[in-house]
């Protein structure tokens, strides 16, 4: 992995790719050329063989992407300076913003050129940007040389390919290939949409789509990357890791959860100002705030073969900013609702078949709703039916 990956965590980090140079509150760059054209492009992006589904727009025959969206996925931070009205990134500084929205952009929109400067560790670079519907999108190759992982263009499947463990290198241009008439020998594609509920597409969340994120789950067992940060790397802890997981492995997926609850609230202790490091989780104690506990969470699920996505959204009443982040997981027949962090802070397992109230006195408010039921569908065909 990348420089900038090594710092990263999993969670999965979700998802992982590209793209969104920041737009903070009250953000207004001062001025744009005249407008292009910016169509959602509908080509896959894949980071280190994993599919990841963040907003990218065409424009002018080149895939534009946010900043804030890669630097979350690849784990570098991305932050707008108002002394000099510039853009820095730090690949040396683990993300600190939000994390990004997916399925919500316009289809297409006028693109305006944007002029700001942008720092990559202190020297500025030069990055074709533009503004799309009130967000900084740059040039993925241009993000590519300048943290340094490979972007490359696979015209076998007309797909983006990531590698954060290789350099930037300019690529030869490639004629599209055409695609297979089948990717089964002698037969036709499966077509996995058929039984999935026909309510979750729309035109970004297509059936060609749910085909693609369906066959990855079913190859990995997740469309996630995990990245480094939440996932055990040492001898020591990765040892551990596999220990936990097979003295589980027998138990019902209640019984499971049950036990990934005791070690997550056991090895997790909540500070602000801290990082999560995965070794520390398996061997010692990490320290976390919310988006860890429900990382981590997702990924000891993953191991355990339990079907578990990572939530954002609003909690009410607002603690602080009101923002929270916890899982839904499929037992039973059903997806229930789990809150790590809470579960902790209340010495219990908050785990629940509503998430409206989820046995907390809170409310939760989900950011995505429609990428939520899609990516159920994703994981466990027809349960939103």
């Amino acid at each position: 992995m990348s420089k900038a990956v090594q710092k990263t965590a999993t969670s999965t980090v979700l998802v992982i790719l590209i793209f969104c140079v920041l737009m903070t509150t009250g953000l207004t760059p001062a001025a744009y050329a005249a407008g292009d054209t910016a169509i959602r492009s509908s080509q896959p992006i894949y980071v280190d063989g994993w599919s990841v589904n963040i907003t990218a727009y065409s424009i002018n025959g080149a895939n534009f992407v946010r900043m804030r969206d890669i630097g979350y996925i690849i784990d570098f931070d991305v932050r707008y300076d108002s002394a000099d009205d510039s853009i820095r990134i730090s690949t040396k500084e683990p993300y600190s913003g939000e994390p990004f929205m997916i399925g919500s952009a316009p289809e297409q929109a006028v693109a305006a050129e944007n002029h700001l400067p942008i720092y990559v560790d202190g020297q500025e670079v030069a990055m074709l940007a533009y503004n799309i519907d009130g967000s900084n999108y740059v040039k993925l190759r241009d993000v590519g040389a300048a943290v340094d992982f490979s972007v490359k263009w696979d015209a076998a499947r007309n797909r983006v390919l990531i590698d954060t463990s290789a350099p930037y290198a300019v690529e030869t241009p490639q004629a599209p290939i055409p695609e297979p008439e089948s990717d089964i020998p002698g037969g036709t594609p499966i077509d996995y949409s058929l039984q999935a509920n026909p309510a979750i597409f729309d035109s970004y969340f297509t059936r060609a789509k749910y085909n693609v994120d369906r066959q990855h789950v079913l190859d990995t067992g997740t469309n996630v990357n995990w990245g480094t940060r939440r996932t055990p790397q040492s001898a020591e802890a990765l040892n551990a890791a596999d220990c936990f997981f097979s003295n589980i492995a027998q138990m019902s997926d209640l019984e499971k959860v049950y036990c990934i609850n005791d070690y997550l609230c056991t090895h997790v202790t909540y500070r602000l100002d801290a990082t999560f490091i995965g070794d520390d989780f398996w061997t010692t104690m990490a320290y976390g705030v919310c988006e860890d506990y429900a990382r981590a969470f997702q990924y000891m699920c993953y191991r355990a073969q339990i079907p578990c996505l990572f939530m954002t959204g609003i909690r009410q009443p607002a603690i602080s900013t009101g923002r929270h982040a916890w899982n839904e997981i499929y037992l039973d027949d059903m997806w229930q609702f789990y809150d790590g962090t809470m579960s902790d802070s209340r010495k219990t397992i908050i785990l629940s078949k509503t998430s409206e109230t989820a046995n907390t006195g809170y409310k939760y408010a989900d950011n995505n709703p429609k990428a939520t039921m899609y990516y159920k569908e994703v994981y466990v065909p027809g349960s939103t039916m």
